[in-house]
């Protein structure tokens, strides 16, 4: 699918690799009172190294994290977000490189490139975006034809149509008949005319998304195209199939594809798991203090216990209990039916405003995000995640729909995506929505991204009650 952009990617790399060796020797070169005293013009082993793995660092590192991936080329905001993540570990990466192998170097000449090389590569960066959107728009080499009229079909096409990268351009739908409701393109033909629409239409991407898509109706289509310089993709239905994630296995000459496969797996899975932990055990030992003071304010403000558990629905469906600061009457799950609001759509909310169950205290808790700081515990013990979907309780999750049950494929968080991008102010429906999100594009510079952005929220106070 994106072979058309391979050109861009390779000069991404190549263009890299230059500027950063050519602002290194530049630097180092420009002899200047400003670097204090400058590595000499003869470089000998080991300062020649530098120069290698300079050359190295940045390719290995992007490559690494994601930054040269085809799906995020076109993306503006996934493309320089992850570029600006990366170099900031690359920063601590190089300098702790240089200072280990030439302990005496001017931290000056160290800050100077640092600066030099971030703007240079930016610059170059927007420079070989803006070249590829132009070509993308004048070319148009990856128009796409959908076969099939449905509901997944048609959120196809707005995507492609809403895609600011201009990846793909929609040319329209093909189907068995003319479609009776209004469709975002135009329609084409019927299926059987298919191998003429694609040659008169300059088709380059064809995806077959019929919601009751069958092997035996795909084989003939491939075998009409075969002759045609085209792509063929099919898109199943992952909300009814309520996939997340996928394996592919081999046993024997026979493949299997798992379906419920964990989404965060592998090392990706431990660089989650050793976060979580570093980042609890720092935060117990900085915040014990806080959890005295709030532990007496309830217990002086009223009756009850000073934490609160409550069933969770955590990975794979797993019940536990999700510790918290109490922060409501020790009644208020009897009386819970009685504060249940619903939206417009008829979907459940069941965290509101004005609710007469929370205390003093707990209002003010609950407004400072501070009523969470017990789940550390749920975190060192391996039930919860610092980031994730927020665990729902067993009779909320009783009501989800089938594909609902995907935000249950990683490990519940504290925050998470959908915390940050509206809090509370969101229904249940949409905060599933933000959570899958999360899910399929997770990385460890997410979460990261999501904890900052968490601390933002809090200090705003924006959406929690």
């Amino acid at each position: 699918m994106y072979r058309t952009y391979r050109p861009y990617k390779i000069l991404l790399i190549a263009g890299d690799a230059i500027i950063t060796l050519l602002i290194l020797m530049a630097l180092v070169n420009y002899k200047t009172h400003l670097f204090g005293n400058p590595i000499p013009a003869e470089l000998s082993y080991p300062y020649w190294a530098v120069y290698v793995v300079n050359t190295l660092l940045w390719h290995v590192l992007f490559t690494l994290t994601g930054v040269y991936d085809y799906n995020r080329l076109l993306n503006l905001n996934q493309f320089i977000g992850r570029y600006n993540s990366t170099y900031v570990i690359s920063i601590f990466v190089f300098a702790g490189f240089v200072f280990f192998l030439i302990p005496d170097v001017s931290r000056l000449l160290v800050v100077y490139y640092v600066v030099f090389n971030y703007v240079a590569l930016l610059g170059f960066r927007l420079a070989v975006l803006k070249m590829l959107r132009l070509r993308s728009r004048r070319w148009n080499r990856n128009r796409v034809l959908i076969l099939g009229i449905s509901e997944l079909s048609v959120n196809i096409a707005h995507t492609i149509i809403n895609d600011e990268g201009v990846v793909f351009q929609l040319a329209g739908f093909v189907d068995s008949s003319a479609p009776e409701y209004p469709i975002p393109a135009p329609y084409l033909g019927t299926v059987r005319d298919v191998e003429e629409i694609v040659r008169t239409n300059n088709i380059r991407v064809v995806i077959i998304a019929w919601s009751d898509l069958k092997i035996g109706d795909v084989r003939p289509l491939v075998q009409a195209l075969d002759p045609l310089p085209v792509s063929i993709f099919v898109a199943p239905n992952f909300q009814e199939l309520s996939m997340i994630d996928y394996e592919v296995q081999c046993i024997g000459d026979l493949f299997l594809i798992g379906l419920r496969e964990p989404a965060i797996s592998g090392p990706r899975r431990v660089s989650k798991r050793v976060l979580d932990f570093v980042l609890s055990l720092t935060t117990l030992c900085l915040t014990w203090p806080l959890f005295i003071l709030i532990a007496v304010a309830i217990k002086l403000d009223s009756r009850g216990p000073v934490f609160y558990s409550s069933k969770r629905v955590g990975e794979n469906g797993d019940v536990f209990r999700m510790i918290k600061f109490r922060s409501m009457v020790t009644n208020a799950e009897d009386l819970q039916s009685r504060h249940v609001t619903y939206d417009e759509k008829g979907s459940p909310i069941y965290k509101t405003r004005e609710d007469s169950r929370v205390t003093r205290v707990g209002r003010f808790i609950r407004r400072t995000s501070l009523d969470e700081l017990p789940q550390i515990f749920n975190v060192l013990k391996g039930e919860m995640s610092w980031v994730g979907p927020r665990p729902e309780q067993p009779h909320i999750a009783a009501n989800y729909k089938s594909w609902q049950w995907q935000r249950v494929s990683v490990p519940p968080g504290i925050t998470g995506w959908w915390q940050v991008s509206g809090r509370s102010d969101l229904p249940l429906h949409l905060n599933t929505q933000f959570d899958l999100y999360y899910i399929r594009n997770y990385s460890i510079f997410f979460d990261l991204r999501i904890i900052l952005m968490t601390v933002r929220e809090v200090l705003s106070g924006r959406g929690a009650y």
